[in-house]
């Protein structure tokens, strides 16, 4: 008879160490994924405010009007070892193209630990990136087209929406879109009282806010009141800070130069950023 040899026995695998090990592989995959569609935000920061298309023509140096070959185009690394500068004419390439890829890897990444590895933490990841091109066109001090920020939310929305479906969050995808209207009705009532009193410039259709509802209402409980009270902070320091410098002698008539667009989008970024600390910490 022949011995049958038995083999090493198997180690199991503790239970929270293999969650974190899920967490971590997803968490890179989404910083990844982040870098990429950061490449991509950085067209649509440019371009899609000056009225271009982001499809065509290819990247280009603005100074010397060469194309830009792929190898030239790689997220973050390209940037490093060109050190900033054009192949061809050696022209400066702003450090803000791997400052939105970095940023936009970060926000995916960061929520995916906060929210964990779930199907419904996509949909978060596209809410919160979506916040990138808002804040970055507000920056260049030109107002983002209504499309980036209702694009970007209804992308969210749908993929929340499909992992409901599966069975992740099923009862937070209506907290959701309730947490839209609610953020369209303070856009709306910001930008009523901002016209009113001629604060400052207003956005005509103010959107800035939608993704930080939809991503309140589905994280709910704590992040929710945490997110809400940042973004009324932000919006009333704002009306405080304007109405001191306009009531000031000398004072400024808009002192709000880039608009109320502009504290919106940084209100909704620091919101969904202050309710995601407060989720990954509660989880």
């Amino acid at each position: 008879m022949t011995a049958v040899t038995k083999g090493p026995a198997s180690v199991p695998v503790p239970a929270g160490l293999a969650a974190v090990a899920t967490l971590t592989g997803a968490a890179v995959l989404a910083g990844l994924v982040g870098v990429l569609v950061g490449s991509f935000l950085n067209v649509v920061i440019y371009r899609v405010p000056r009225g271009l298309s982001i499809l065509r023509p290819g990247s280009s140096c603005p100074r010397c009007s060469a194309p830009v070959a792929w190898y030239d185009n790689v997220p973050l690394l390209s940037w490093v070892v060109l050190r900033g500068r054009c192949r061809h004419c050696g022209a400066p390439i702003s450090v803000r193209y791997p400052v939105v890829e970095a940023a936009t890897a970060l926000v995916a990444a960061g929520t995916t630990v906060a929210a964990g590895a779930a199907w419904s933490t996509v949909g978060l990841c596209v809410l919160a990136v979506s916040m990138v091109p808002l804040v970055g066109i507000e920056l260049d001090g030109l107002t983002p087209p209504p499309a980036i920020a209702t694009t970007g939310t209804a992308l969210g929305v749908v993929a929340l929406g499909a992992a409901a479906a599966a069975g992740d969050g099923r009862t937070r995808i209506a907290w959701a879109i309730a947490g839209m209207a609610g953020a369209a009705l303070v856009g709306l009532g910001a930008t009523r009282l901002a016209r009113r009193g001629g604060s400052a410039p207003a956005p005509t259709i103010p959107t800035a806010l939608l993704p930080t509802g939809a991503v309140l209402g589905w994280l709910g409980g704590w992040a929710a009141v945490a997110g809400a009270a940042t973004v009324l902070v932000v919006l009333a320091g704002a009306a405080a800070a304007t109405a001191r410098r306009r009531e000031a002698p000398g004072g400024e008539p808009h002192p709000l130069p880039r608009g109320w667009g502009t504290v919106m989008a940084r209100a909704g970024a620091g919101a969904v950023l202050v309710a995601l600390v407060v989720t990954g910490s509660l989880r």
